[in-house]
């Protein structure tokens, strides 16, 4: 299942928490994080359990992470991350053996 947006309250779908003007909140030197996925394309995972949940969007949150689907199935959903300003290319090199994910490779260049 390839979606931009990242499913809801996973590691993947955390931005940086930002103040009512626009600015980020900080506690403790900490820039704060907060969940700001789909809980839609959550509950599209949990319901068709596909193989694999490729998602982007949220540049600073990459990684995978996995979702209980209602059948009870871990689905892996990745998020490869973005440092296009910066001109750095992130991507996520899969290995699937026998329908599932066997390995995975969170790279840049």
């Amino acid at each position: 299942m390839v979606i931009h947006d990242p499913p809801y309250n996973t590691l993947i779908d955390q931005a940086y928490q930002l103040s009512k003007d626009f600015k980020p909140v900080i506690r403790g030197g900490e820039v704060l994080r907060a969940h700001v996925g789909s809980r839609s394309v959550r509950a599209l995972i949990e319901e068709y359990s596909p193989l694999i949940g490729m998602h982007g969007h949220i540049h600073e949150a990459p990684g995978i992470d996995y979702i209980k689907s209602n059948g009870g199935a871990k689905v892996p959903v990745i998020n490869a991350g973005s440092e296009y300003s910066e001109g750095v290319l992130r991507m996520v090199y899969l290995i699937i053996e026998d329908n599932k994910l066997k390995n995975y490779f969170l790279l840049r260049g």
